[in-house]
């Protein structure tokens, strides 16, 4: 039994750290100056909508959907883009490494949930079968009952 749970174990481990190091050496945890500039750019739609500043932004887009610069209002990009570049070279770097380090930290707490939902969901009914099994034959080799 200890056999079969250690071996969903170490292939359960297997699949998600292989997954999870796939997901950290691609694109998904870089974080791009554009990237940035879009956290400021959802701050000064805030601002401008707290202000009752008008914002013109293209057609079907709110601020939930935005991603990019094309769309945002080109005010409310410029503004944030403003921002950014005002922060100098050094800080700047200094948040993308930050926002970076959050996200690997964000993936290390998914993959541990991930890890445990997984290793659960690998045992099914048919285990038991094989459990059931294992402990028949253990008890009848071990009661000496087993004939040769």
């Amino acid at each position: 039994m200890l056999v079969i749970a250690g071996s969903k174990y170490m292939v359960v481990s297997l699949l998600i750290d292989k997954a999870i190091e796939e997901t950290a050496a691609s694109d998904v945890m870089r974080i791009s100056p554009e990237s940035m500039i879009v956290g400021i750019a959802d701050e000064v739609v805030g601002e401008f909508q707290a202000a009752s500043k008008p914002l013109a932004w293209p057609p079907g887009m709110t601020v939930e959907q935005a991603e990019s610069q094309s769309d945002y209002p080109p005010d409310v990009w410029a503004e944030a883009k403003k921002r950014w570049d005002e922060l100098g070279t050094d800080e700047q770097q200094r948040r993308i490494a930050e926002q970076e380090a959050m996200m690997k930290e964000l993936m290390r707490a998914f993959s541990d949930g991930l890890w445990s939902d997984a290793f659960k969901e690998s045992f099914s009914p048919f285990d038991l079968l094989w459990f059931g099994l294992a402990a028949f034959t253990a008890f009848r080799l071990g009661s000496g009952s087993f004939d040769e």
